[in-house]
C-alpha cells in the first residue's frame, strides 16, 4: 500500500509534467503568434507599396487627361445612366458635347418607350395568373 510520501511524490510528478506541457504549449502558441504577426507585417508592407504605386498611376492618368484636355465617361445601358467628368463630353467637344448628351438622353428615352411598347404587345407587362 502506498504511503502518503509516495502519493505526494506522485502528485508532484504529475503536476510537474502538466506544468511542462502547459509551458510547451504556450511557447508553441507564442511562436505561432510571432510568425503570424511577421506575415501580417509583410502583407501590410506589400499592400502599402501597391497602394503607393496605384496612387502614382492614378496621378499620372489624371495628368495625361488634363494635358490632353480629355475626360472620361461611363454609360450603363441597363440602368440607363451615364456619368462623365466635366471634361468628358462638354469640355472636349465644346458646345457639341451638350448637344450629344441631350441627343443620347433622347435616344435612351425613346428606347425605353419602345421596349415598354414591345413588352405590352407581347403581354410581358401583365402579371401571371397565379400572382393575381
Amino acid at each position: 500500500m502506498p504511503n502518503e510520501e509516495d502519493e505526494e511524490r506522485l502528485l508532484r510528478s504529475v503536476a510537474l509534467e502538466n506544468a511542462k506541457s502547459i509551458l510547451f504549449a504556450r511557447q508553441r502558441a507564442e511562436r505561432a503568434l510571432l510568425e503570424a504577426n511577421e506575415a501580417l507585417e509583410l502583407k501590410t508592407q506589400e499592400l502599402s507599396e501597391a497602394n503607393r504605386r496605384l496612387s502614382e498611376s492614378e496621378a499620372l492618368y489624371r495628368s495625361a487627361l488634363s494635358a490632353g484636355r480629355m475626360g472620361t465617361w461611363e454609360t450603363d445601358l441597363v440602368a440607363r445612366t451615364r456619368q462623365w467628368t466635366p471634361e468628358g463630353m462638354a469640355g472636349q467637344l465644346g458646345g457639341a458635347g451638350e448637344r450629344i448628351a441631350l441627343w443620347w438622353a433622347e435616344v435612351q428615352t425613346l428606347a425605353a418607350a419602345r421596349e415598354d411598347e414591345l413588352r405590352h404587345a407581347l403581354g410581358l407587362d401583365q402579371e401571371p395568373e397565379e400572382a393575381r
